[in-house]
């Protein structure tokens, strides 16, 4: 993709439609500028801007029973995202 027509859409985002999430926002050159790009395009081009924030990643839950995140994540495992799912020490 040409520069001029990234900073084009950036600034598009900063002067008609701040305040829009990056969802809203790809709807909008969808529609009413007939831009097609991909909406991963779009959202980390706004993040690596600065212009909207990133989402705090989530941990794991922590395995001693007590439901709260892990300070530190060791986990490799996706299962130890899912709510509700408590891992056990010493079993796989």
């Amino acid at each position: 993709m040409p520069k001029e027509q990234a900073e084009e859409i950036l600034s598009l985002y900063r002067d008609r439609y701040f305040g829009l999430n990056v969802r809203h926002f790809h709807e909008k050159l969808r529609e009413d500028h007939q831009i097609g790009l991909n909406y991963t395009w779009v959202k980390q081009a706004s993040q690596a801007a600065g212009l909207v924030k990133r989402k705090a990643r989530r941990g794991c839950i922590a395995s001693d029973g007590s439901g709260a995140l892990c300070p530190v994540c060791c986990c490799t495992s996706m299962a130890a995202t899912i709510t509700g799912f408590r891992m056990s020490v010493g079993t796989i």
